[in-house]
């Protein structure tokens, strides 16, 4: 029988107070975010979730306050949003600041796991407790690894971590390889962010005809040189291949839209795509055999930073035939908060769970008019009402504010730029809007009622975290 807890607000931070990382504009941990629950009996309610670039206007805010008070002053102007402050919690876990630090007991309830991890993973294999108490889970956490902040020794354990649950219940949890660590070693070397490389690994044909055996499996600070020694190679052979020779022995269907570099960069991208999607195959496979797990009566739950590899997921949940996915839209680092409340909850109390949609942002819409005057010189016409909307989307892509903002990198119609999908110009003025390189993809939305009129073997996909493929007519 788990303990009772107090029933009341619990606030959980993924932060940092140092004054010298502040100093450095820098910090051991980035995404910083926090989620606000309210605790009433058994029923735990998400109240909001924060994620504090939003507010910093720091890209992927990684800065560390300089001091307790800055800090405790900076979430309390967030709760006073929703009539609240520190001094209303029962507890603030997560960051040490001077108000709960007691978080040793917490980060060793799992010895041989990195904290890091089991936050991602508790992110999103309780969204609904009524579904996970109903069938089973196969839960994967998997990321370029772990922060080092609360858990000193996370370096000495594994990375990354899974577990399967059956009645709602984690009956195993263990560690898993991630080919996040990957697709982190490209991302530095060419100095590209993880979602620029996997777009342009499907965005040119160009293709490897070489073969680079020996994709090694990352799980721990160990695993870092065979890590680095067989993504040396890989890059190295391929950017150092004479192209003008046309060596068809190589590579084929060399593509003259892109520079030789980004053909180069494609080829080493779609490799390290195939060999990753086939080591979380084998792993699944490896656990749907030990658990006794039949996918098409089971549950998927991926989260953590490499959850936001869209065809990874798809490959997997169409290969096994799960009947559903469960995740988070904030399955990234900027979701850990949400993560830590729910591990508490659950080591600490039984309750009842529902994430209930995307939008647990501040609810910031009383600012929009102050921001019009601010950009006025930039603002071409506003209309109020949605019998403007068909024609305003037709004619140019708009900027939509609805409600509360959504949570996670996604853009999810709460604040969004949206466009007509049957005019190439407009996708190309949303790639610059965005500052991105003219061969990034935008997402397309469409009635849930008619997805499986457009995309051949579609599910539910809510927080844009999967990729179909267009039916051909």
């Amino acid at each position: 029988m788990k303990k009772i807890i107090e029933d009341g607000y619990y606030l959980f931070v993924y932060s940092e107070v140092d004054r010298l990382m502040n100093a450095l504009n820098a910090s051991l941990r980035h995404d910083h975010n926090m989620a606000l629950f309210k605790k009433t009996g058994n029923d735990i309610k998400l109240i909001r979730h924060w994620e504090f670039e939003r507010f910093t206007g720091y890209k992927h805010h990684g800065v560390a306050f300089p001091s307790s008070e800055n800090f405790i002053n900076f979430i309390d102007r967030l709760l006073a949003d929703i009539g609240l402050s520190h001094k209303d919690m029962v507890k603030i876990i997560g960051t040490p600041c001077g108000l709960d630090e007691n978080i040793d007991e917490i980060v060793d309830k799992y010895p041989g796991i990195a904290y890091h991890a089991i936050s991602h993973l508790f992110s999103s294999m309780f969204l609904n407790t009524s579904k996970v108490k109903e069938m089973d889970v196969v839960a994967l956490a998997f990321d370029g690894g772990p922060d080092i902040l609360i858990d000193k020794n996370a370096n000495k354990k594994n990375f990354f971590c899974g577990a399967v649950l059956k009645k709602g219940k984690v009956v195993d949890l263990f560690d898993i390889p991630s080919p996040g660590a990957h697709w982190a070693y490209a991302s530095n070397y060419f100095n590209m962010p993880e979602g620029t490389l996997m777009a342009l690994a499907y965005a040119s044909t160009m293709t490897s005809k070489e073969v680079f055996d020996g994709f090694p499996e990352y799980k721990r600070a160990s695993d870092k040189r065979a890590l680095g020694l067989y993504m040396d190679k890989l890059i190295k052979t391929i950017m150092n291949c004479d192209l003008s020779k046309k060596d068809s022995s190589l590579y084929t269907d060399y593509d003259e839209r892109f520079t030789e570099e980004e053909n180069k960069i494609s080829m080493i991208m779609k490799i390290i795509q195939k060999e990753s999607i086939n080591q979380i195959i084998r792993l699944v496979e490896k656990i749907i055999v030990k658990y006794d797990i039949n996918p098409q009566n089971a549950i998927l739950s991926l989260s953590g930073g490499f959850a936001l590899n869209c065809p990874n997921n798809t490959e997997i949940m169409n290969h096994f035939g799960f009947k559903e996915q469960l995740s988070c839209p904030c399955v990234n680092d900027g979701g850990l908060a949400l993560g830590m409340g729910i591990n508490y909850f659950y080591n600490n109390c039984d309750f009842n769970f529902t994430f209930e949609n995307a939008y647990y942002g501040a609810d910031d819409l009383r600012n929009i008019q102050d921001a019009l005057k601010d950009y006025e010189d930039y603002i071409e016409t506003i209309n109020y009402g949605l019998e403007y909307i068909a024609e305003d989307i037709a004619n140019m892509p708009i900027v939509w504010f609805d409600g509360k903002a959504e949570v996670g990198p996604r853009a999810l119609g709460h604040r969004s730029i949206i466009a007509n999908p049957t005019k190439i110009e407009h996708k190309n003025l949303l790639n610059q809007y965005k500052i991105r390189e003219w061969w990034r993809p935008v997402a397309p939305v469409v009635l849930e009622e008619k997805f499986n009129e457009w995309f051949s073997r579609a599910f539910h996909s809510d927080y844009m975290l999967n990729n179909f493929k267009i039916i051909d007519d």
